[in-house]
C-alpha cells in the first residue's frame, strides 16, 4: 500500500475517463483503492461512475466514504467534490433534509461558496424555511431566493418543484 501507487492508478484512471473508457477507469480507481482504501479522490470518481450508470445507492455510499475520509481540514482531493456531489444528488432525489445537511457541511468547509449558499436558500425554501441558514435574515429571504433562481444554474427538478409548491 503506497501513495505513489495510489497516485499512479488515479492518474491512469483519469486518462481513461477523459478518453471515454469508463470501465477501464473504474478498474483503475478500484486498484487505487487497493493501495489506499480510504482515498477520497478514487471514491469520489467511483461514485460519479456509479451515478452515471444509475447505481444511486452505490454512488451515495462512495461519496459519503470520500467525505468521511477527507480529514478535518477538508483538503483531501475529492473530499469537497464528493460533498458537493452528495448535496446535489440528494437534492435531485428529493431528499431535501439530507441535501440541506450535506450543503451546510460543504458551506462549513468552503464558506465562500456562493453556489452552496444559493443551494441552501433553495433547499430551505423547498422545505418551508427562511433563508437565514445561508447568511440572510428572514427579511432578505425573498431577495435571496430570487437571487438563487436568477442565476443560470440547472437546479434539480425535485428542488424547483419543492420551492414552487411552497410558494403556491
Amino acid at each position: 500500500m503506497s501513495e505513489t501507487g495510489y497516485t499512479k492508478w488515479v492518474e491512469r484512471a483519469s486518462v481513461h475517463r477523459a478518453a471515454g473508457r469508463t470501465i477501464d477507469a473504474l478498474i483503475c480507481y478500484r486498484l487505487a483503492l487497493r493501495e489506499i482504501p480510504d482515498g477520497a479522490e478514487a471514491q469520489f470518481q467511483l461514485g460519479a461512475i456509479a451515478w452515471q450508470f444509475g447505481d444511486v445507492d452505490d454512488a451515495l455510499a462512495l461519496w459519503r466514504r470520500a467525505v468521511a475520509g477527507r480529514g478535518s481540514e477538508g483538503t483531501v482531493p475529492g473530499g469537497l467534490a464528493a460533498q458537493r456531489a452528495l448535496a446535489d444528488a440528494l437534492a435531485m432525489l428529493g431528499r431535501l433534509d439530507e441535501a440541506a445537511d450535506a450543503a451546510k457541511e460543504l458551506l462549513a468547509l468552503h464558506p465562500k461558496g456562493r453556489r452552496t449558499r444559493r443551494l441552501i436558500v433553495m433547499l430551505d425554501a423547498a422545505r418551508g424555511y427562511g433563508a437565514d441558514a445561508a447568511g440572510a435574515d428572514n427579511g432578505d429571504a425573498e431577495r435571496a431566493l430570487h437571487d438563487a433562481f436568477g442565476v443560470r444554474e440547472p437546479w434539480p427538478l425535485a428542488l424547483v418543484a419543492g420551492v414552487t409548491l411552497q410558494l403556491a
